[in-house]
Order: structure tokens, then C-alpha cells, then sequence
């Protein structure tokens, strides 16, 4: 009989944890809300409308949103009066200007504010930032927000920089065509707001730009500490300068990390990358690097298959007659440029 008992006590207590579990995860649900994650707009809609979605991701949708287009009206509708969701993502979904023109004057209408906004691979242009300005603007709560791999340019940048919200800590621009002015903006933007991370690899920064920053960065006050500027335009003189910051705000007890080179010539096992490792992706993104004016040349030297150990033996025939490069000023400074290299044991 006590065995009996026991055993009932031992099964009633694990229905009370099945359903005490039952209960914590409903209340979960109702006070935090749900990760949602759809594949059309149409869907999305259905999760706004069924679900209390916290997180809200749109991904790789195949509809083309526009104005007349059921699936996307009904998203806009259901989004306008969502309460709940606090986290967007909509990642390569055609939205173009106009898609995003249409989803900024939804959030602008709901009564909730957002904490993170994601519109990435959407074919963005400067066109379209007028209205997501203005949403920033009005977002106080606001602490991240990416534009990645659209078509957004220094115009477009500068409009957004001086809209950010106080309180935003993350901002990610990368896979853009931003250059010095965007930059020097979002810079500012750092010193009146709470901005800690700058994403903007894959863009077009140069030397001035990263000049620039070098004295902002120890003059300015601000919150940053990160900033990638991996795969623009600087070399040489304005890494230089950027390693200099890195070295002096630590002493300030400000601590910055920059990236700031491509990950192909960054520390490979404590050593640096040699001529012999560098592949032919590495040496066009270094003719790249060179100058502006140069970057038709990174697919002439990969159509002539040039890695790191045929590039120290280039001449100047070799470049007007293989690699088909006319410019013979255009010639004396890339062959300047292996020999700078060389001189800093980078390709030995």
C-alpha cells in the first residue's frame, strides 16, 4: 500500500510540472511574444494577425511586392495595427523603394515602438530613405537598425545619420557604396547618440575618410567600440593612422577594436599573409586598393589567373601586353606598389 502511494504522489507530481510547464510557456507567449520567421508577405500577415510575434522575419520571399499585390496589402494592414512585434527582419524580399517607401508609412501608423529593423538585400536606393528617416526619427526606442547589400550611397547616409535615435547602439551599412562623406556622417552621428558598433565593409571609404576618423575618433566624445571598415579603399597611410588611434584610446581607456583590412590579408597563425598565399581573389582586391581609377583592373588581373607568386615577377611588358593595361603611368604605379610591399616584408 505505501509503495502504491508513493507511486500515485511520484505521478501526480510530474502531471503538476507537465502542466505548471504548460502555463509558464502560455504566459511566455502572451507577455513576450513569439519568434515568427515566414517565406511570403501572405504569411506574414497570417502570424500578425494569429500569433503575438516578438520577432518578425521575412525571408527570401518569391512574391514581388507592390500595390496591388493581396499578400503585401495585407501584411501592410496587419502590421499598422500590430502591437507586438518589436523585431523586424526583411531580408532579401524585391521590396525596392517603393516596398520600403509603403512598410515605413505602416510602422509610422502602429502605436508600438520597434527595438531592431533589418532590411537587407532589398535593393534599396537613396530614393527611398526620405520615409525611413522620418521613422527613425520618431523611434525612441530604436537600438539597431541594418541596411546591408543595397544600393544606398553617401546621399542617402547622411539623411540617415542625422536621423538616428538617441539610443541606437548598432548600425549596419555594409555591402553599400558609401564613401568619405557617409562615413565622416555616421561619425558625427556617433558623438550625439549611444552608437557603439559601425558596420561598413564591402564600400567605399578611403584614405581621407580614414584620416579624417583618426582625429575624430581622439578629439570627438563618443560610445563607440567597434567600427569594420573591411574591404573599402584604405591603405597605407590611413590604416596607419587608424592603427595609431586603436593604440591611443586604449591609454584614454576608450577602447575602439577596427577592422580594417580584407580578412585575406589579416594574421594567418600570428604570421601575415606571404606573396605565396595570396590567391587570385587577393591580389585583384590589393590592385582594387590602389586607386579608385584601378578597379577595372582587379578582372583583367584575374582573367590572367595573377596570385601572390606571379605578381612579384610582373613587368611593365607584362602589364601592357597580358594584362592588357595601356596606361603606362597606370604601369609605374602598380609596379611601385610591389615594390612598397615588398619593402615591408608583406610579399616575400
Amino acid at each position: 500500500m505505501v509503495m502504491v502511494h508513493l507511486s500515485l504522489v511520484r505521478h501526480s507530481f510530474v502531471l503538476f510540472l507537465v502542466i505548471l510547464t504548460a502555463l509558464v510557456c502560455c504566459c511566455c507567449d502572451g507577455v513576450f511574444g513569439k519568434d515568427c520567421s515566414v517565406r511570403s508577405f501572405q504569411d506574414a500577415a497570417n502570424a500578425l494577425q494569429r500569433n503575438k510575434c516578438r520577432e518578425l522575419k521575412v525571408k527570401n520571399s518569391q512574391e514581388l511586392p507592390s500595390s496591388d499585390d493581396v499578400g503585401f496589402l495585407s501584411f501592410l494592414d496587419a502590421l499598422r495595427i500590430d502591437t507586438n512585434v518589436r523585431e523586424l527582419e526583411l531580408i532579401d524580399n524585391h521590396l525596392g523603394d517603393e516596398g520600403v517607401i509603403a512598410i515605413m508609412n505602416a510602422l509610422l501608423k502602429r502605436n508600438a515602438d520597434m527595438y531592431s529593423l533589418e532590411i537587407e538585400k532589398n535593393q534599396l536606393t537613396d530614393d527611398g530613405i526620405v520615409e525611413l528617416s522620418l521613422f527613425l526619427s520618431k523611434s525612441s526606442a530604436l537600438r539597431a537598425i541594418s541596411l546591408a547589400d543595397n544600393n544606398l550611397t553617401d546621399r542617402g547616409i547622411t539623411v540617415i545619420a542625422s536621423a538616428l535615435p538617441k539610443l541606437t547602439h548598432e548600425v549596419d551599412f555594409s555591402r553599400n557604396h558609401v564613401g568619405d562623406v557617409g562615413f565622416i556622417s555616421l561619425l558625427h552621428a556617433a558623438a550625439q547618440t549611444m552608437l557603439r558598433e559601425i558596420e561598413l565593409d564591402h564600400n567605399d571609404v578611403s584614405n581621407d575618410g580614414a584620416i579624417f576618423a583618426a582625429d575624430f575618433l581622439l578629439e570627438e566624445k563618443d560610445h563607440l567600440r567597434e567600427i569594420d571598415l573591411k574591404d573599402n579603399r584604405i591603405v597605407h597611410e590611413g590604416v596607419s593612422a587608424l592603427e595609431e588611434v586603436v593604440i591611443k584610446r586604449e591609454k584614454l581607456g576608450k577602447p575602439i577594436k577596427l577592422k580594417l583590412v580584407p580578412t585575406i590579408y589579416e594574421k594567418k597563425s600570428s604570421q601575415k599573409l606571404k606573396s605565396l598565399d595570396w590567391n587570385e581573389d587577393a591580389v585583384s582586391l590589393w590592385v582594387k586598393s590602389i586607386s579608385p581609377s584601378f578597379s577595372q583592373y582587379g578582372t583583367l588581373f584575374q582573367e590572367n589567373a595573377i596570385n601572390g607568386q606571379v605578381l612579384t615577377t610582373l613587368t611593365d611588358e607584362d602589364l601592357r601586353v597580358l594584362i592588357r593595361i595601356d596606361n603606362p603611368m597606370h604601369r609605374r604605379r602598380i609596379l611601385a606598389e610591389i615594390q612598397v610591399i615588398l619593402s615591408h616584408d608583406e610579399l616575400r
